[in-house]
């Protein structure tokens, strides 16, 4: 096998080795993420933001829009925190 092809090939097997460590990274990544999805939807099952789909209305043209002054509803709890304490 003439030289060239020898560096050709090592060149490829060196590419294909650094797409398969980006593919895991990426597999870590996306791995990640589904963690966080998951510790997002907890988090906002804990505070009570959960509304089953069914109990949504569609909006009307005639629905009004909040302004900037509309109340957010927030949850309260007796003690007067959340449920999940992020600051411990």
């Amino acid at each position: 096998m003439p030289r060239y092809l020898s560096v050709i090939s090592y060149q490829l097997s060196v590419i294909s080795y650094q797409l398969s460590v980006i593919s895991y990274q990426l597999s870590v990544i996306s791995y990640q993420l589904s963690v966080i999805s998951s510790l997002i939807t907890v988090y906002c099952l804990l505070d009570g933001y959960a509304v089953p789909l069914a109990t949504l209305k569609k909006a009307s043209p005639h629905t009004p829009h909040p302004t900037p002054n509309t109340p957010h509803p927030t949850p309260h709890f007796p003690n007067g925190q959340s449920r999940l304490d992020l600051s411990r």
